[in-house]
């Protein structure tokens, strides 16, 4: 699998989930922010990537250009029938989200969803065992 810059790759056959590593993306440079979207467009442009975790445990802030990327991020899944899901969301980020209204746009996964296994998945990314069984359960979930 490809090594990247700025995330953390886990594939559990088509479910993608990337962990951003980039923490204060408010103040990221435009070359910075850049270099995230091509990594994001690199995993959802793959032909087996159907559906696209996103997890924002380690982001506190976000600028308008990170932003734009996701909603750009989030078509390009759409288009290709793919789902975009944001998990692990902090307060700073979730108080951007709501006030943009962009809650409204993106599919959130909260921890006390009824598909908290799936949120489990990127909530715990350590035990390489743990991800495999966890995203298999999760995507029984989704078959069904």
């Amino acid at each position: 699998m490809t090594s990247y810059r700025h995330l953390e790759l886990h594939r559990c056959g088509s479910v993608f989930v990337v962990r951003v590593l980039s923490c204060r993306l408010r103040y990221a440079c435009d070359q910075k922010v850049e270099e995230l979207a091509a990594e994001w467009t690199d995993v959802a442009d793959r032909g087996d990537c159907q559906t696209l975790w996103l997890d924002c445990s380690q982001v506190e802030f976000v600028s308008s250009g990170t932003l734009a990327k996701l909603i750009q991020l989030r078509q390009r899944l759409q288009q290709k029938a793919g789902r975009l899901v944001l998990c692990g969301i902090r307060r700073g980020l979730h108080e951007v989200l709501t006030r943009t209204h962009l809650d409204l746009v993106f599919e959130i996964a909260e921890e006390r969803e009824e598909g908290a296994a799936s949120y489990d998945v990127c909530a715990s990314h350590r035990d390489a065992t743990e991800i495999r069984d966890r995203c298999e359960l999760a995507a029984a979930s989704w078959s069904s």
